[in-house]
């Protein structure tokens, strides 16, 4: 969260928008403010987290997860090249899907794979009137607030164990076996 990162010690949820250039958004665990919105490549985005829970401050991550979407539903009527590009950029964010599970994982942060939102994508003055945050923000981090604002810390790890999505684990499970929606 390079020159939003708060410099009190504050617990933080964060939200994950996977891509070539990642989303972040960090919220204070306690207050509900938000404390950074960013971008930055998969290797930054790692190296922010891994600080967070280095220092005590990672409480839990929502990652945006549109790994079991069939790809028409991500992208309509496309020809052939098109659906060339599209599987390449989908494999990727399938890829650094599964490395942020993966770290998450390692690092014992609770966190929730959350199916992308269908919704309008909040501008930057939405973004501003529904959470207050002032400071600058692009697309990938307001998708990444868009997580995780509003929400309370994931209730455990999530299941990787359960393969009922197609290989990837339950989307709507934060504990064994028990449904978050």
């Amino acid at each position: 969260m390079s020159a939003d990162t708060p410099t009190t010690a504050a617990r933080v949820l964060v939200g994950i928008d996977p891509g070539t250039t990642t989303g972040l958004a960090s919220v204070d665990v306690d207050t509900g403010a938000v404390l950074g919105v960013s971008s930055a490549g998969p290797l930054e985005t790692v190296r922010q987290l891994e600080a967070l829970a280095a220092e005590g401050r990672l409480a839990g991550a929502y990652l945006e997860d549109a790994r079991a979407l069939p790809l028409y539903a991500r992208h309509g009527r496309a020809n052939r090249g098109q659906r060339d590009r599209i599987a390449r950029g989908v494999g990727q964010v399938d890829g650094l899907t599964d490395l942020y599970v993966s770290l998450l994982t390692a690092l014992s942060v609770p966190f929730q794979c959350v199916e992308p939102s269908r919704r309008k994508k909040w501008s930057a003055e939405v973004a501003r009137r529904l959470t207050g945050y002032q400071g600058r923000t692009n697309e990938h981090g307001r998708d990444a607030l868009r997580l995780v604002y509003g929400r309370s810390v994931p209730g455990g790890l999530f299941d990787l164990a359960d393969t009922s999505s197609g290989g990837h684990g339950n989307r709507s499970t934060t504990r064994r076996g028990a449904p978050t929606r």
